[in-house]
């Protein structure tokens, strides 16, 4: 049956309209049920299709499909779009605790990505609220978030509630153009920092790159004198290398470069013990010569003694035997 106009058409409930795929419409179909719903119901045993025409001549350029062989799957072909120009909120809803799920082929049903509205992450211990929703990535390997800029101002955000009433009212991270990461903050007055954090910062480990301070031990590095050291300290106040407190507080410093000159101070005071343990073992030495003169001395003034007793034994013998030959 060709029909060359609009067709409207009133059913009573539970009525259809069949077809046996012999008549084509070239116009609209309305159904008015102004007492029940409207519905359109298609019924097979293999599936159900709908399928769209760009022309007349054209194959299908879309095609709806549910329960194609049994496989209890609603399926779409062609780009799909929802809009908001005819409908007030246009919006793809999903009801059920399942969720989305997008796969790759139909080749390997382990490609996909699932997003879940509500699941429960009671063993994360998130708190009195124990559900959360949920992406999972699985076999692709990678997942990959592509954000589109118009400027270095465009960022992707990441919002939370942060007084729990149930409103979004706090920028918790951003990620920039540049690939700079903000926490706690939502600009940049340096954007040479590609880690910018709003607040404090705790962690178990940081490993820092520098490359060290071994030059102290080079033999063209000049060591300051203690002397000169001390001179230094009390005409300025810090350390010599070593920024100010009033210059770290209002400008910073790199850990890493911060790290270098500690070591490099703690070097230079390394070269300074050895160097007063030379003068110390060489104190010693000449200490040790010393109390082996005195006690060379001590040997040789009681040698003295004893010659000198030697001698007047001696005497008082010549003097006896000159008073006995008187």
């Amino acid at each position: 049956m060709l029909l060359s106009c609009t067709v409207c058409i009133q059913l009573a409930s539970a009525q259809y309209l069949r077809t046996d795929g012999t008549n084509s419409m070239t116009n609209h179909l309305n159904i008015d049920m102004p007492v029940s719903y409207s519905s359109i119901e298609l019924k097979s045993n293999i599936g159900s299709f709908i399928d769209f025409h760009s022309s007349m001549t054209s194959d299908f350029d879309g095609r709806i499909i549910w329960n194609l062989n049994n496989s209890g799957e609603f399926k779409i072909y062609g780009r799909t779009r929802f809009d908001d120009d005819v409908l007030a909120s246009g919006k793809l809803e999903l009801q059920g605790t399942n969720g989305l799920r997008m796969t790759a082929s139909n080749s390997d049903p382990n490609d996909f990505m699932i997003i879940k509205p509500n699941i429960n992450v009671s063993t994360l211990n998130p708190g009195p609220t124990i559900v959360a929703a949920q992406i999972t990535n699985r076999h692709f390997g990678h997942l990959v978030v592509d954000i589109g800029a118009n400027d270095s101002h465009d960022s992707f955000a990441i919002r939370t509630d942060s007084d729990y009433n149930g409103e979004v009212d706090n920028i918790a991270m951003t990620v920039k153009p540049s690939g700079n990461v903000l926490i706690g903050k939502t600009s940049q007055s340096n954007t040479s920092y590609k880690l910018d954090v709003s607040g404090k910062v705790r962690a178990n480990e940081i490993i820092v790159n520098t490359d060290g301070a071994d030059y102290v031990f080079e033999e063209s590095y000049k060591l300051k004198s203690l002397r000169e050291v001390e001179t230094f300290i009390n005409e300025n106040n810090h350390l010599p290398g070593i920024p100010s407190a009033p210059e770290m507080q209002e400008q910073g410093m790199s850990v890493g470069e911060l790290n270098t000159k500690l070591l490099e101070k703690i070097e230079e005071l390394t070269l300074h013990t050895i160097n007063q343990q030379k003068e110390i073992e060489e104190l010693k030495s000449k200490q040790a010569s010393y109390a082996d003169l005195e006690s060379r001395l001590e040997e040789l003034t009681l040698s003295m003694i004893e010659m000198k007793k030697e001698n007047q034994e001696l005497n008082i013998k010549h003097k006896n035997i000159e008073n006995e030959k008187k």
